[in-house]
């Protein structure tokens, strides 16, 4: 994180970026909230680090979430390209913390988000200024107005 802001110091850019830590306890609202408030709130994914037994020592990119029985994280994974992690599953077998980095300030491009909830088809969102207001816009209301 240190690294990336300071490639943003000189480069002029103005988006900044916040480490955190926490240990396999106190993790479970904390970490999930403030990824979750990345992606809905900020439209921008979230550095996670972690080390675990089965997950092993390891650093991906959290593009999103799912929610049903159980929380799940969508990934962008290095070594194994997007795919998904079940959230109680990474948090029990966590050894020692997590850690994340977090964009907290940012004034470009954000990625579209698809969020699922239990069975439900995801909603594809995209960030707009439209509306009046920055935020994700589902994209069936951006085009429902536009001839095919």
């Amino acid at each position: 994180v240190s690294l990336l802001n300071k490639n943003m110091e000189d480069t002029g850019k103005s988006t900044k970026f916040e480490y955190a830590q926490a240990n396999a306890k106190g993790v479970e609202t904390t970490f999930f909230e403030r990824i979750e408030h990345s992606i809905n709130k900020n439209g921008l994914p979230v550095m996670l680090g972690w080390d675990t037994e089965d997950y092993g020592c390891h650093a991906v990119l959290v593009t999103g979430y799912k929610y049903g029985e159980e929380k799940w994280l969508t990934i962008n994974d290095p070594g194994g390209g997007p795919t998904s992690v079940n959230w109680p599953s990474l948090r029990n077998q966590q050894k020692r913390r997590f850690e994340i980095g977090i964009c907290t300030y940012h004034r470009g491009h954000r990625p579209m988000r698809a969020i699922t909830e239990g069975d439900e088809p995801s909603v594809i969102s995209q960030w707009t200024s439209q509306y009046g207001q920055d935020g994700y816009v589902d994209v069936n209301r951006l085009f429902a107005n536009h001839d095919a």
